[in-house]
């Protein structure tokens, strides 16, 4: 199977028997992997968000919409869109706000300490990559996985 929807149901499938047999604190992985594989727009913003915060300790709205139209066009749609999405971030606790209106810090990096967790992401990761193959230190610093924090040992990969 390639890249389509036999492997989103497929990783979907994994999740569910994780989340089952896992504790609540995993959700947010499995949600997370999920939404990166199936939204492209989600995908699209979280990187933005990961490649602002290598290089700050503050991302603005502003700063997120300005490359997210680069890719989506601007529109007051996209605009929007990016608001709830970056929202949706501050409520699941992966960005928090500041004093400053439209101004984001990371909050601290989610943990776990099942592999199998920590594998699944990996694999939900490199799946919604638009270019799925690259070098194996690359993989533990996908952008898009800012809010997580990834010490899987590199002989379980």
């Amino acid at each position: 199977m390639g890249k389509g929807t036999g492997w989103h149901r497929l990783l979907q499938g994994r999740a569910l028997k994780i989340l089952l047999e896992s504790d609540p604190g995993t959700r947010l992985w499995l949600q997370w992997g999920m939404m990166l594989l199936a939204y492209p727009f989600f995908r699209d913003i979280a990187t933005i968000i990961g490649r602002l915060l290598t290089l700050q300790n503050e991302v603005s709205l502003q700063q997120i919409s300005r490359r997210l139209a680069e890719c989506w066009g601007e529109r007051a749609t996209v605009r929007r869109a990016c608001q709830r999405v970056v929202r949706s971030m501050v409520d699941w606790g992966v960005l928090e706000g500041t004093s400053t209106k439209g101004i984001y810090v990371p909050a601290a990096k989610k943990e776990t300490t099942s592999e199998d967790v920590q594998l699944w992401f990996l694999e939900a990761l490199l799946r919604s990559e638009p270019t799925p193959i690259m070098p194996l230190q690359q993989l533990l610093q996908i952008p898009s996985a800012f809010p997580f924090h990834l010490d899987i040992p590199v002989v379980a990969i």
